[in-house]
């Protein structure tokens, strides 16, 4: 019993992981799944006790748009009345119910299920892996505590100015309208967000030929016939602009008609994929001068809409005027290369400190902005990766340069995908709790791994030290596994609710359980596959491709997941 108690986490785990594949089996063999389509004031079979009625659907949109927040389905049940809507099941007659899509003539198709075996067995895998995880990491006697010794590793997270006069639009009619509230992506907003961030899509540039971003986009929705000889719009492409006759890599309204007043990127489009990007790249951009100049895409906040509070209104000007992520990646690569030659580590840590606190603070900014957890995209979620992949490495590493460096790309990565805005209102399935749980632990996971493929590296180039590198990542591996297997955990979670199904063979969550399967191998003895150091790290380096294709490969297949 001394010796079991000893290896208990690692029985639950294992015990985990055959109570999901019965569970699996079960709902594979015994789950009862049908959809009905349900018209209002129709009564409908859909195989219970009582027939359902749709009374009505309603499209939940954001304040002053017409940009879905969520669906809800209001019914009854025979004498029984529920809602139904996006991350918000019913259950009726021991059955749930799902919302699964609607249409515009009023109709809502609803999922229908019930799983009695299958989900309690999964869901008690899931219950017995998270006590198994923590088991693993604060036994005493395991050797996860062996690794680390006295000290345990600590996780730490952090859950304008004067312009040139511009078609009419002064320096100081500019900055009057800076704080002015307008309706913008479906949120009250400063017309300066507005501003730079049509700037920033259109021009590739916060303030375009030193002028105020308000200066520019008052001038052009107010004077637009100015605006049409102008080449402030950024062509990204050589080739496009080559075709076009366009230099200097930028485009005026002027450019993209021809003598005739024909368009002159249709004939373009359909040519191959690599020019159509492109092509619908400056297509996007005509479409947002047009709804600009239509006053489709600015508005006023109607009357009796709750405006921001000042201090509201302030700390997005911050946060528009004080370039965090630009910052902090330069700084964060520089200091990481630093770091190799300095000896203090005080200092290098010291300084890693305040670039740390630099984007948490930006990362905070965002969240308080946009109204929730930014971890919505890619770029969302390569700034939290930034953040992580320093404090873990500052925190952990003796020698932190190359994680530093590694989230200084990292935040080079996000600064790049967010260049083109913005600070959008979520998909209805992504307004959930579940999204902050699952992408947090994710990604902390993910900035865990990242270290060991730090670790392997520098194991490998200096092999004397390999023996001591191999035990400083295994002490790594053992929370990042953990964490990917909650994530993975509570991703099953969130789509039991939202989607009806808590595994969908999705390529994203296929490519999660492999690379949890890869990176469980070094913790058993694997036919001595891993029995030498440099073995060890060469099978972590490689390791790393599987994230790589989690997270970014599988965005270019067909997925439930192609949320970005």
């Amino acid at each position: 019993m001394k010796r079991l108690g000893m290896r208990l986490p690692g029985v639950l785990l294992h015990l985990s992981l055959l109570l999901v594949a019965a569970g699996g089996v079960a709902t594979w063999l015994t789950a009862e799944r049908r959809t009905v389509t349900l018209t209002p004031g129709v009564a409908a079979d859909a195989g219970l006790p009582a027939q359902i009625v749709l009374d009505s659907l309603v499209t939940v949109t954001y304040p002053g748009t017409d940009m879905p927040r969520d669906f809800r389905s209001y019914i009854r049940i025979g004498d029984n009345r529920a809602t139904v809507s996006v991350n918000a099941p019913a259950e009726a007659f021991g059955y749930v119910l799902r919302q699964e899509s609607c249409d515009n003539r009023g109709r809502s198709t609803i999922e229908v299920a019930r799983d009695p075996i299958g989900i309690p067995l999964v869901y008690t895998g899931f219950l017995l892996f998270l006590i198994g995880g923590v088991g693993l990491l604060i036994d005493p006697r395991g050797r996860f505590r062996r690794l680390v010794g006295a000290a345990m590793v600590t996780l730490l997270t952090a859950a304008a100015a004067q312009g040139a006069p511009v078609a009419g639009i002064s320096a100081e009619q500019a900055r009057q309208m800076r704080a002015r509230q307008v309706l913008w992506n479906g949120r009250v907003a400063p017309m300066n967000t507005a501003a730079t961030e049509i700037c920033r899509k259109l021009c590739g540039s916060v303030r375009p030929g030193g002028a105020a971003p308000e200066q520019v986009v008052a001038s052009m929705i107010l004077y637009p016939e100015e605006w049409r000889s102008q080449h402030i719009i950024k062509v990204e492409s050589r080739r496009l602009a080559d075709s076009l006759g366009i230099t200097g890599g930028y485009a005026a309204l002027n450019d993209l008609f021809d003598t005739l007043g024909n368009y002159r990127l249709r004939p373009l489009y359909g040519i191959d994929p690599e020019l159509d990007k492109a092509v619908l790249d400056l297509d996007e951009k005509m479409e947002i001068i047009t709804l600009l100049q239509q006053g489709r895409l600015i508005r006023p906040v109607p009357e009796g809409m709750a405006e921001l509070s000042r201090a509201r209104v302030e700390l997005e000007l911050i946060y528009n005027a004080v370039p965090f992520a630009q910052v902090f990646f330069p700084a964060a690569i520089l200091l990481g290369l630093a770091a190799f030659f300095i000896r203090k580590r005080g200092a290098v840590a010291a300084a890693g400190w305040v670039l740390t606190a630099w984007q948490a603070a930006g990362w905070t900014l965002r969240w308080i902005i946009s109204g929730s957890i930014p971890l919505g995209n890619g770029g969302e979620t390569l700034l939290f990766l930034s953040i992580a992949l320093m404090a873990v490495s500052l925190l952990t590493l003796r020698r932190p340069a190359a994680g530093i460096l590694a989230a200084g790309f990292a935040g080079l990565t996000a600064w790049l995908s967010m260049r083109n805005p913005a600070i959008t209102p979520l998909m209805p399935v992504l307004h959930s709790p579940w999204l902050a749980i699952h992408v947090t632990l994710v990604m902390l996971s993910y900035a865990l791994l990242a270290l060991t493929f730090v670790i392997a590296l520098t194991a490998l180039a200096r092999p004397a030290e390999a023996a001591a590198l191999r035990r400083k990542s295994m002490t790594l591996l053992y929370p990042a596994t953990v964490l990917l297997g909650a994530g993975i955990i509570t991703g099953a979670m969130w789509a039991q609710t939202s989607w009806g199904r808590y595994w969908s063979w999705d390529p994203k969550e296929t490519w999660a359980l492999i690379t949890l399967l890869i990176y469980a191998l070094p913790f058993h003895r694997a036919g001595g596959l891993l029995s030498t150091p440099r073995r060890f790290h060469i099978y972590m380096a490689l390791a790393l491709l599987s994230v790589a294709m989690t997270y970014w490969g599988v965005n270019f297949t067909a997925s439930l997941h192609a949320y970005q």
